[in-house]
């Protein structure tokens, strides 16, 4: 496994920057255990995580497996909005996080565009307009 990530608080929010390249379910659904405790750990009630970077060598079906393990990570207890940013070609993969999420009653959405993400969170993007991630959909 070599998966990495960086949690950066900003004004409104949690940023959470992930890269790396898997194939194995367990990894994965580690990784997200761990950064869910991070954020919890952080106060986070928003998050933006990119996940454009990460490569998940596995199709819809891995990634079905995996989302449904990974969303029992969060709870509906402590509301968290998490806001997951992938690349357009892996849309598909991520609305599986997607759907797992509204099926327990989480706020969790799916985008490829950072402004789109940021919209939904009620978050605005910085006065001059310019973000710190590289918009891969333009």
């Amino acid at each position: 496994m070599s998966i990495t990530y960086t949690i950066e608080s900003k004004n409104c929010y949690v940023l959470v920057k992930t890269t790396g390249v898997t194939n194995s379910p367990e990894d994965m659904v580690r990784y997200i255990g761990k950064l869910v405790a991070d954020c919890v750990g952080q106060g986070a009630d928003k998050v933006l995580l990119d996940h454009r970077e990460l490569m998940y060598g596995r199709g819809y079906v891995g990634t079905y497996d995996v989302a449904l393990k990974a969303v029992d990570h969060l709870d509906p207890a402590f509301p968290m909005k998490v806001a997951l940013l992938s690349r357009p070609e892996r849309m598909e993969f991520a609305h599986a996080y997607e759907y797992m999420g509204l099926g327990r009653g989480l706020d969790l959405k799916a985008f490829d565009r950072e402004d789109m993400a940021m919209a939904w969170m009620d978050c605005p993007l910085p006065a001059d307009g310019k973000s710190d991630l590289i918009n891969l959909a333009d």
